[in-house]
Parts: structure tokens; sequence; C-alpha cells
């Protein structure tokens, strides 16, 4: 799962060419349970990273580990000779950016930016070319008038219809519920994340985090009900996926043929023309597979 937390953009941040982060200590046991960093710091000793901001590309950097007058420290910094011109300039003094660490497939440890928005204030709303108004001499006669062509509009409005038709309609479920079996894989630590943008799922409902458990391939691909076809995933994420994968049958086979031939429980997908990856528990995973192996027999 990835780390995470929260960096207030400082002064030394934004003057110094390597953008120093330094790792919040309450994380030292999540990077090491992770593998991100070892189990001991090792102080004066540098872990190589690829440090990405959104919508831009990766940059070479590491994570350093030091020790000062307050304990020990770990640092994410840029190798500055390889920053590109416009890396992190939009930042100011005070924003905030939510750092993730992660391990990629090829177990390379990706450090993922994003500028968290300021605080909204509604700023006073501003009207447009307003037509001038009404004259007062006159004016509820004209609005009567109106009143009265709309009554007239309204009554020539056409009424609702229904009527009954024959459709086909899915009545077999899973022997488990998804929604219950997807919540117990990928709930840790009391936090549930969406298995494609990792991150946490947005709000709770009546005391249990919200997700959409979508069937990840349809009918063609999964004749049968089972509840390890479905995946966990956020509301966003669960509406691109429906609309840029389950709407195409190329893209689904592609989904197929991917699991199909991986080892690891990682798999990347295409969503929106963007790249992006489904993470599957290790005994998800294994059980997907499976299913789609199964099938390719069939």
């Amino acid at each position: 799962m990835p780390v995470s937390f929260e960096f207030n953009v400082t002064e030394a941040f934004l003057r110094n060419n390597s953008h120093p982060i330094t790792i919040l200590r309450k994380t030292h046991d999540r990077l090491r349970s992770e593998g991100i960093v070892p189990r001991r710091y090792e102080f004066g000793v540098s872990y190589p990273v690829e440090v990405a901001e959104i919508n831009r590309a990766t940059v070479k950097g590491f994570i350093y580990c030091g020790n000062s007058g307050r304990g020990p420290y770990y640092q994410i910094r840029l190798q500055s000779n390889l920053v590109p011109n416009g890396f992190l300039q939009e930042y100011r003094e005070g924003d905030k950016i939510k750092v993730l660490l992660e391990k990629n497939a090829n177990n390379e440890v990706l450090v993922r930016l994003y500028k968290l928005p300021s605080t909204f204030v509604q700023a006073p709303i501003i009207y447009l070319n307003e037509p001038p108004a009404s004259p007062v001499e006159g004016s509820s006669t004209v609005a009567r008038i109106r009143l009265d062509r709309f009554r007239e509009d309204y009554a020539e409005a056409p009424r609702r219809r229904y009527e009954q038709q024959m459709q086909s309609v899915r009545i077999s479920r899973p022997q488990i519920d998804p929604n219950t079996w997807l919540r117990e894989k990928y709930t840790h630590d009391g936090v549930m994340h969406c298995q494609i943008c990792k991150e946490r799922m947005p709000f709770k409902y009546q005391g249990q985090y919200y997700f959409e458990a979508v069937e990840a391939l349809d009918k063609n691909f999964f004749p049968r009900e089972h509840e390890a076809q479905f995946l966990a995933l956020c509301p966003i994420c669960a509406a691109k996926y429906k609309l840029f994968i389950k709407n195409s049958q190329k893209k689904m086979q592609e989904v197929f043929n991917t699991v199909k031939g991986s080892s690891i429980p990682t798999i990347a997908l295409a969503l929106d023309h963007q790249g992006y990856s489904i993470r599957f528990s290790d005994s998800h995973f294994q059980r997907f597979k499976m299913i789609i192996e199964i099938e390719s027999e069939n």
C-alpha cells in the first residue's frame, strides 16, 4: 500500500535546487514495512527514487537518511542537475502537497506529488451582459401576459407515457457479496483504498467507506458469477473504468490478456488516454487470474 503524508511548502523547498521534502517521522515504520527503506537507519545513505509531479514527466531523486539534533530523519531530494525547467515552479510558500511513496511493478520506488487545493473562498458573483431592468410602469401587466403565455404552453406539453416492455434482467448473483468481500481485501488499518488511483476512498456512508464494486469484464469473458471478478473502485475511477474499458470489447480483451500473461498483481491500464494500473491483493489476483485461465480453456 502507498505511504502518504502532507507537506507544507517552505522557503527551503523553494530556494534549494533539490527541493527537499522531509518525511514525517510517524510514517517511518510504514516506509520500512513497505520495503521503501531498510529496517534500520543508515545515516548518510541515499536510496534512489523517481519523483513524479502530476501531469509531468518523472525526475530522478533519492531518499536521504540523516541525523540531526532532533533525531533521525528521511528526506526526499531531487537530483538538482537533472531537474527540468518549470518542474515544481508553480508552488508558493504555504501551499500544501500530498506526497505518496510506493513501489511499482519493477520494485522501484516512485514518489508522486499532488498539489492540494487551497481553502476555498466564495468570490462575489458578477453577472455580465444582464438585460436592462424592466420599466417600472406597466411591469405587472407585462409579467401577467408572460405567465398567461406560459400557462398555455404548459397546457399543450405532452403528458408522460409509460408502457410495459420485455427486457433481460440479471437475476443471478455471486454466492458471496462482492462488496463485503472487497471491503475485507482492501481495508488496512481501518482505511480502504481504491485499486486504481490507490487513494483513500473519498467519504463514508453509514460509518463505512463508500466504494463501487465494478465487475472487471462482461459476461462474454466471465460467464459465471464470482466475487473475485469485481474491483474495489472509488466513484471517479469506477466511472472512468466503465466508460473507457467496459464500453469496449477490445479494451476488455486487453485487460483479459494482460492479466493472463502477468505474474505480478499490478497490471497496466489506459484510462482517458492516461497511464494507470490496477493493483490487486495477492489472494485476489490469484483467484482473478485463475478464473481467466479457466475461461481461456473453455
